[in-house]
């Protein structure tokens, strides 16, 4: 967290995916790491609402992720 309610972001993501450039049903692994920042809203005590807004700095031909990705989520605790 950089302020009460704003946070910045590094993820990583390796996904076993097809690989769109060739033919038949060859997968490959292919290695993301994502970065960005965004924003938390508190909902009651224990949980919350994540907006986030991420880039691609691995970008490459099968790829998934576009630039920027846009991420929404819950979050909740006990």
């Amino acid at each position: 967290m950089v302020l009460d309610n704003a946070f910045v972001q590094l993820q990583y993501d390796k996904m076993n995916q097809p690989n769109y450039y060739s033919s038949g049903s060859e997968r490959i692994w292919v290695d993301y790491v994502l970065a960005g920042g965004g924003y938390y809203q508190r909902i009651g005590d224990h949980a919350g609402m994540v907006f986030s807004i991420l880039y691609n700095l691995t970008p490459n031909r099968n790829s998934v992720y576009q630039n920027p990705t846009i991420q929404m989520g819950f979050v909740a605790g006990f």
